[in-house]
């Protein structure tokens, strides 16, 4: 194979800028206004209309919360409990360590809604009142109105594009377009991957709940066995469980635009033992031989100096890597490195246990119908990466110990390798020909050249036995950045260019390529709204930077400064300046100067994009809405202990929860909640029978002095009657079976804590399911 020159000069594209903002591959002919809407890019905020007001009251308090517990923290530990009134506390009273580390969240643990109320401290107080004021004649004087940035037409194209059930909106898998299809195509191509019986199976019912016992059931386990605390057990049951929720996002890069199949994890019963497992993953991941962090990480560790001559470029791709990843081989590569921790809590056992978990009960919807994944992972779902990452490098060890010839180098970023090879091209094609029979689902897809590769967002030109590095995008990146007339805070705006301008000076090794992607970016910025000048400034003061030192990571800073977070809206930038002018009311004590230092600062959150607005990855349904009717029939022994609702309560969190379906007094495989009147305990029970007929029977207990049953023997207690007795069934399903109906019981058992000493359910040591799963 012949090694092509490559010219030292790069022609500038004439097309810049003119590539395709939106796809629209549906049968809905978008109008001017809805073309123009989209145009714009998916992470474009149109302006809310008005200010949420009582959510920015909302964030002031929580800001007011930090604040107070940024001065209570600051106390000598041994005057926390105090109530220090500034006039008798010194300046040394202040505890320096603990002002530094007052807080350092521990992963896995709820946030807090502790608060320390109103300080002692004069000049704390003085300037919440401040800023509270100042905060309150902004919101008066403001009427949350501002100049729109969508015009007339494209408000009603927002609305047009929403309500249209036709089609569905997706980001392009790669790149930035906007990609408009047929929502029965959608359909169709979803349909066409999930009937693939190696990878999906089809399910009757929605085995969530099920799933939820049995996950609770083994965090009971663990923390019985003080393999996670207290806290940790809180964070990672299951609350709210829901079934995942499967899409795609359309390959344009691909021939015939397949989708990319994700299933959403998030609020899945699965979602937070995930994060665990990514927790005890990631250093793992870290250690590995071939492991890239990122385009940096690749650009620093892959040979690109005197390599020899012959040397061949590869790239390689690993087919479908998540859903190919066999279950056994992957929980047996991650219990190799679980092993070797010197700290073994939790023991990798239970570690298994939870990834066995989240890979088999990976359950999840798609246009009304459960499915269940049934081999690899899902993309998603938090520890895929990591997950993936462990069995890779397992794979990668074996194959590169075995394998009849090695390459120079070996670098991988989860499913995308790149090798140097300098043992010939028979040599390399019989590696390839060894790693494509190596395992049964795991194959390659590979580029082989002489002269040039591409890697991530590199392009690398061999020249001269070194390796040139220039910034590579595909032809279907339409480089929709940010436009300024974004509803986003401005300093955004100034950073964007900065941030792509370092970006390319990072990547490109020479002047160059450098001035070549410069004046493309410059044109691709201006064409979204952005000032040549100001951009030309940005691409000059990154130029001065020295490649190499952006080549080092930096340390993040964590920061000290107190932030005040709220949605953003042009009418609240005022809120900065309040801050900073009240500033000096806190700094009469010089104690919270030095506590307090700086101003705080206001971070934004961003308001709703047009994503928020229009992209999903569910398909449309409506949600249920239920309630409990009493039927008001005088014999009925029920309708005296409830009355009609469509919620109910736990005592125990003060949380409320909706009842999702119709539930009479008559209602047959039905979960209910007791709740005592005098103590406020409470008891979750199940029944197949009709609910009236259920509660007869606990009256008939009472009254007849069961005292083995827990129900009766709380409310023979003293002071305590039948009378005392509320009832709310909470969930009904007519074709629930016994199994589903019992994983329902423990689900609500759990998430209501109604099991002793919370409430009145009986500890039960087994949760007796299905063996399916």
């Amino acid at each position: 194979m012949k090694r092509r020159k490559v010219p030292p000069t790069i022609k500038l594209p004439e097309s810049v800028g003119e590539k395709r903002d939106v796809l629209n591959l549906s049968d809905h002919s978008l109008s001017k206004s809805e073309h123009s809407l989209l145009s714009k890019g998916l992470s474009f905020c149109p302006i809310p209309r008005d200010i949420n007001e009582r959510r920015v009251r909302e964030d002031v308090r929580a800001f007011f919360r930090r604040l107070r517990l940024k001065e209570y923290f600051s106390r000598p530990k041994s005057r926390r409990l105090d109530d220090i009134a500034e006039e008798s506390s010194s300046d040394d009273e202040l505890d320096q360590d603990d002002a530094q580390n007052e807080y350092k969240p521990r992963p896995f643990v709820k946030k807090s809604t502790w608060e320390p109320g109103p300080s002692k401290c004069g000049a704390l107080e003085a300037y919440i009142d401040a800023v509270q004021e100042g905060i309150e004649k902004l919101l008066n004087t403001n009427s949350g109105r501002s100049k729109d940035n969508l015009n007339k037409t494209e408000r009603k194209a927002l609305q047009s594009l929403k309500d249209n059930d036709s089609i569905v909106i997706k980001k392009a898998d790669k790149g930035s377009t906007v990609v408009v299809l047929n929502k029965s195509d959608y359909i169709d191509e979803a349909l066409r991957q999930l009937s693939s019986p190696s990878f999906y199976e089809k399910l009757d019912s929605d085995p969530t709940l099920e799933f939820s016992s049995l996950i609770l059931s083994d965090l009971t386990e663990m923390k019985n066995n003080n393999e996670i605390d207290e806290d940790v057990f809180e964070y990672l049951c299951p609350e709210n469980p829901r079934p995942g929720q499967f899409y795609l996002l359309p390959k344009i890069h691909k021939e015939g635009i397949p989708g990319r199949p994700i299933v959403s994890a998030i609020g899945h019963p699965t979602e937070k033992i995930s994060q665990f497992l990514d927790y005890h993953l990631k250093d793992h991941v870290e250690k590995l031989p071939s492991y890239l962090k990122d385009t940096t990480d690749y650009i620093k560790k892959t040979p690109s100096q005197n390599l020899p001559t012959g040397t061949l470029l590869v790239t390689m791709d690993v087919t479908s890597l998540y859903t190919n990843i066999p279950h056994e081989e992957g929980i047996e590569a991650c219990r190799k490195v679980w092993d070797l921790r010197q700290n073994k809590r939790p023991s990798t056992e239970s570690l298994v246990k939870l990834l066995e978990r989240t890979l088999k009960l990976n359950n999840f919807m798609f246009n009304g119908d459960h499915y269940l994944q049934i081999n690899g992972t899902s993309m998603g779902t938090k520890m895929a990466p990591s997950y993936a990452n462990i069995f890779m490098g397992d794979f990668e060890d074996r194959l590169l110990r075995q394998a009849p010839s090695k390459p120079l180098s070996w670098l991988r970023f989860i499913d995308d390798i790149e090798m140097k090879w300098t043992g010939g091209r028979e040599r390399l094609d019989e590696f390839i020909d060894f790693t494509n029979k190596f395992h049964p689902s795991i194959k390659f897809t590979v580029e082989i050249s002489d002269s040039s590769n591409v890697f991530l967002d590199t392009k690398s030109t061999l020249r001269d036995g070194g390796i040139h590095f220039d910034l590579h995008t595909k032809d279907t990146d339409s480089h929709l950045y940010l436009r300024t007339d974004s509803c986003h805070p401005p300093h955004v705006f100034k950073g964007i260019p900065k941030g792509l301008a370092t970006r390319i000076r990072r990547i490109c090794s020479s002047d160059d390529s450098f001035h070549l992607r410069s004046r493309e970016l410059s044109q691709r910025l201006c064409h979204r709204g952005y000032n040549a000048k100001s951009v030309h400034e940005s691409i000059s003061a990154v130029q001065r930077i020295d490649r190499q030192d952006l080549l080092q990571y930096k340390p993040k800073s964590l920061g000290s400064r107190i932030p005040l977070v709220t949605t953003f809206h042009p009418t609240l930038l005022g809120i900065s300046a309040i801050l900073k002018d009240n500033l000096s009311i806190l700094h009469q004590s010089k104690r919270m100067k030095k506590i307090i230092p700086s101003p705080p600062l206001v971070s934004y959150r961003k308001p709703r994009s047009i994503k928020d607005h229009l992209v999903r990855s569910r398909l449309d349904n409506p949600k249920p809405v239920g309630s409990f009717s009493t039927c008001t029939n005088k014999r009925c022994k029920l309708c005296p202990r409830s009355q009609t609702t469509s919620t109910f309560k736990s005592t125990n969190t003060g949380h409320e929860y909706k009842i999702l379906t119709n539930v009479s007094c008559k209602s047959r495989n039905v979960v209910y909640l007791i709740t005592c009147r005098v103590c406020q305990k409470q008891y979750i029970g199940e029944t197949e029978d009709g609910l009236n007929m259920r509660i007869n029977n606990h009256r008939s207990s009472i009254t007849t002095g069961k005292m083995n049953l827990p129900v009766a023997q709380h409310f023979n207690q003293d002071n305590h009657s039948w009378e005392d007795m509320e009832v709310v069934p909470i969930d009904h399903n007519v074709s629930w079976t016994i199994d589903q109906r019992v994983a329902k019981e423990n689900f609500w058992q759990y998430t209501l804590k109604t099991i002793e000493p919370d409430g009145l359910n009986k500890r039960s040591d087994t949760l007796h399911m299905s063996r399916k799963y």
